[in-house]
């Protein structure tokens, strides 16, 4: 038990120390007690990996009931096997796409409004500077709101985020306890009653068919190509909602400080489409948001020679897979140039999941993330603040530049 909680300590205060540990030794799979998980499994050999990824008796979903809370208990994260893949289909359509110039044009628009708000000389942070971009992009995407409506939810859904910005309510359930409206758990459950009846109420208004996803969605529903409940529809949203700007937005933030750390922000080859998209995939490589995908055994089975009971977990790491030193030479180092050379196997690289659970936005979020690397670019000369490269702290489930990334917008030469 003892070790558990010390586990669970190290890995909650620092992820990525507690697996550069296990880098240091060359342990790139191990077994460990964490509260809640005896004996998990992490692995990151990329062989191992695709034998976890494939185990039929090892599924996905069922290990991220801790984010229920957030997005429900039936959200597409959750729920597993035909049920999740019929869901899959559906949201995939909306998201899924080769040229999404929706999306292009709704990024831009409110990129062009949250640099209006920046003056030259101005220290920021680039974290909150693209979630103000990207949450306005998905509310857009999701719902197609107009002005007032749009900053109505925006509102809402900014204040209900802010009551969850550490992710200690997810690892201590004694926490999650309703003391009213002003203890951190009853601020956290009222905002998200606000957010889901503001969805709900347009349920009925929103044509089936139309351009957001809520449309598409309802018509899905209405041709019988989708099954799905009023009260799942909206936990649906939430999810599209929360995990539709954060990712997005981090990745960016991580670009941005890469590319600052290692004095490449004026190099001329960021012209090149093709080494912006290798910049981006280089950034999540060494630092990917989310560490590590999860699979749960429902009977007893087998990893490599490690015996996997039933109900322990098994996480496929990218963090240690993307750093394996087999696959990646110089791991630590920055190096955009590998990935415009041959593409890394699949199983060791996956910063958006693998195998039938990964990410259904991949393609809107890389997208994404190139055109706000390319509006930097066009911003303006920006300098890191403080000395040292940049260090990772958690962000409610995701891990995030240190205070978001902290920069300055140069003014112009001359002024």
């Amino acid at each position: 038990m003892f070790d558990a909680i010390r586990n669970g300590i190290a890995w909650y205060q620092d992820p990525y120390g507690f697996l550069d540990q296990r880098i240091e030794q060359k342990r790139y799979d191990f077994r460990v007690d964490l509260p809640g998980s005896d004996g998990a499994m992490f692995v990151g050999t990329p062989d191992l990996i695709a034998e976890a990824v494939r185990n039929k008796h090892l599924i996905g979903g069922a290990g991220l009931r801790f984010v229920q809370p957030f997005t429900g208990p039936r959200a597409l994260i959750v729920i597993a096997g035909a049920d999740h893949q019929h869901r899959r289909r559906a949201v995939q359509k909306m998201f899924y796409q080769a040229d999404n110039r929706r999306m292009q044009e709704l990024t831009g628009k409110h990129f062009a409004d949250a640099t209006r708000e920046l003056q030259p000389g101005q220290d920021f942070s680039l974290l909150p500077f693209y979630e103000q971009v990207t949450l306005r992009t998905i509310i857009d995407y999701v719902f197609d709101p107009d002005e007032a409506e749009h900053s109505q939810f925006y509102a809402l859904m900014h204040q209900w985020m802010k009551s969850f910005e550490s992710p200690i309510w997810l690892f201590l359930k004694p926490l999650q306890r309703d003391l009213g409206s002003f203890s951190p758990w009853g601020r956290f459950l009222r905002g998200r009653q606000a957010v889901s009846d503001w969805i709900s109420s347009r349920l009925d208004s929103t044509p089936a068919g139309s351009e957001s996803v809520l449309g598409q969605l309802i018509g899905e529903r209405q041709s019988g190509a989708l099954q799905i409940s009023d009260e799942d529809l909206v936990w649906q949203c939430i999810e599209l909602l929360l995990f539709g700007h954060d990712t997005t937005a981090c990745g960016s933030a991580w670009v941005a400080m890469h590319l600052l750390d290692n004095d490449m922000m004026a190099s001329p080859e960021l012209d090149s489409p093709a080494y912006r998209e290798a910049c981006i995939k280089e950034a999540l490589r060494i630092t990917p948001m989310v560490i590590h995908v999860t699979r749960i055994a429902t009977e007893d089975t087998t990893v490599g020679n490690e015996t996997i009971l039933k109900g322990q977990k098994v996480f496929p790491c990218a963090y240690l897979a993307q750093r394996h030193h087999e696959h990646y030479a110089h791991p630590d180092k920055f190096d955009p140039g590998r990935f415009l050379q041959n593409a890394p196997d699949k199983y060791a690289n996956f910063p958006f999941g693998v195998g039938n659970r990964l990410c259904a936005g991949m393609p809107f979020a890389n997208a994404q993330m190139e055109l706000l690397l390319r509006r930097t670019l066009e911003l303006g000369s920006i300098e890191k603040l403080g000395t040292g490269r940049t260090t990772a702290e958690r962000k409610f489930i995701i891990m995030a530049p240190q205070d978001g990334g902290r920069v300055r917008l140069k003014p112009a030469s001359g002024s």
